[in-house]
């Protein structure tokens, strides 16, 4: 009897796939914060390393690795302790048919099989469009996944579109909640209404499409004498050194380059601007980046790509930038800066969507939620 009770006391397992922690991106910000934060009755959840790793980039090598990691995975899953295997893809043709073969190995098992789509590249998704046998060998291989989460309500349209009948999850990313450690947001509020030196930010991998080029010029060719304006970029990325070279080449000392940022170097970063400005036209899912300045009170300058439009009110949470155009973009700049009113209440707004909706510890919870709808269904 006290065995048979201590057994009902053992968690199950889930085995959640996703790349290095020691790798920036925002699957592994992520699963760091949430894995930090997860606390459940039910489940325990396991790292299970997947992708390039650290240091390594031949083709050779990751698919020497891809093999090793399906080996691996078959082998792990003889374990009965696993109910459940959570996937973590983007659209795109790597991590497609990489995540297939795991998905396969999972099926294989019987296990269940949740898969979050991270990112989703348009350009992938018009081939699957496009190309009869590419859209059924896609179909055929995900259709065995039992429940889908995707960061965009157009993701999951286009899903439905493509025949998947499994429920469809929206959902967002997450900001770690030790990041707001001493933060306030009257401090914020007072800056943003007051006649100081106002900080804008581009926080974000750094790739031409995600609109680096025209928040630099945009910037630069702002003339606003009524207080001092700052532009803070922080990341890394493949296009960085061109970034480098053109913000020397502009010698603009009101532009601050300051590379990849983490820990309490990227709090204090957060915590010190005013407004993010993050122009993307990239494949995004839901930027972190988006989500941590909100939850640090700053108005965003955006557009509407991947989950953006779910959680952005355009004169609620800030503006979407309808024209790159250096006139266009700086005139909007000028337009938002000068409206001290505003800021202040776009940053209230944000502030407090971000704290009901985006912190590790709430995202933790809804994710245990999903993990035991899908385990006992």
């Amino acid at each position: 009897m006290s065995s048979q009770r201590k057994n009902k006391n053992i968690k199950r397992k889930v085995l959640v796939l996703s790349p290095s922690p020691e790798l920036f991106g925002g699957v592994a910000n992520y699963y760091n914060a949430v894995f930090n934060h997860y606390k459940s009755d039910s489940f325990n959840l396991e790292h299970f390393l997947v992708g390039k790793r650290p240091g390594k980039s031949s083709n050779i090598y990751y698919l020497i690795v891809l093999f090793c990691d399906i080996v691996r995975m078959f082998f792990k899953l003889f374990n009965k302790d696993y109910v459940l295997v959570h996937l973590n893809p983007s659209l795109g043709t790597s991590p497609v048919l990489r995540d297939a073969l795991f998905l396969l190995v999972a099926r294989m098992h019987s296990k269940k099989i949740l898969v979050f789509w991270r990112g989703w590249e348009d350009e992938f998704e018009k081939r699957i469009d496009n190309k009869i046998m590419l859209s059924l060998l896609f179909r055929v291989a995900f259709k065995k996944a039992d429940t889908f989460i995707v960061l965009a309500s157009s993701f999951r349209e286009k899903l439905r579109h493509w025949g998947f009948s499994q429920e469809i999850i929206l959902e967002t990313t997450t900001v770690d909640d030790s990041l707001l450690n001493g933060f306030s947001i009257d401090r914020k509020i007072k800056k943003l209404k007051g006649s100081g030196k106002l900080q804008i930010l581009f926080l974000s991998r750094i790739e031409l499409r995600k609109g680096i080029m025209e928040t630099i010029d945009a910037f630069s060719a702002i003339n606003f004498e009524e207080r001092d304006l700052s532009l803070v970029i922080a990341g890394g990325g493949p296009d960085y050194d061109m970034v480098k070279e053109k913000i020397k080449a502009l010698g603009n000392r009101r532009i601050s380059l300051l590379g990849y940022v983490r820990g309490e170097k990227k709090r204090e970063i957060l915590e010190e601007s005013h407004i993010m400005c993050f122009p993307t036209s990239y494949g995004e899912g839901l930027p972190n980046a988006i989500l941590e300045a909100m939850a640090f009170g700053m108005p965003i300058i955006t557009r509407p790509v991947g989950g953006i439009p779910d959680n952005f009110v355009e004169g609620e949470n800030g503006y979407y930038v309808q024209s790159l155009d250096k006139e266009s973009f700086s005139k909007l700049l000028k337009s938002v800066i000068s409206d001290k009113e505003s800021l202040a209440k776009m940053a209230i707004n944000n502030y407090r969507f971000a704290r009901e909706r985006f912190l590790a510890s709430i995202v933790a919870k809804r994710l245990d939620s999903i993990y035991n709808k899908i385990v006992k269904k």
